[in-house]
């Protein structure tokens, strides 16, 4: 039987700025001679790129072909686009493009005020301290 390449389909995914890494869909492979578990997906020629502040890591395949990985963008990212790679064990690939848009983080930042303790406090003045998180 003759080799075919293998075949994936990147997807398009939205992260916002400054969000805690997160595990997504990036993309589906398959190939007619061999299981989803052998082949091989890189990013940029990679295990691992970073392109306008987004992050793609910890690549993985199931069994049914679904890719997965660890996506994240940082407070300065915008959007980007990643090449991966499909290899079959016998060096056939093909390639597609994951976009990665780019959101503004919609989450308020939290204010927590703590009374504050003074030895010698003066007299109609009020102190609280804060964390901001």
């Amino acid at each position: 039987m003759q080799n075919t390449p293998p075949t994936i389909t990147a997807a398009t995914i939205s992260r916002a700025k400054g969000a805690a890494s997160s595990n997504s869909q990036i993309a589906t492979v398959s190939d007619n001679e061999d299981p989803a578990t052998s082949l091989t997906v890189t990013v940029n020629g990679g295990t691992s790129a970073t392109v306008n502040g987004v992050t793609v890591s910890g690549i993985a395949i199931d069994n049914s072909g679904n890719v997965t990985a660890d996506v994240a963008a940082s407070c300065s990212a915008s959007n980007a686009t990643f090449t991966l790679r499909v290899t079959d064990p016998g060096g056939l690939y093909a390639e597609d493009t994951l976009t990665v848009n780019v959101t503004a983080n919609t989450t308020p930042p939290v204010i927590t005020l703590k009374p504050a303790t003074i030895l010698q406090p003066n007299v109609n003045h009020k102190y609280r301290t804060f964390t901001i998180t």
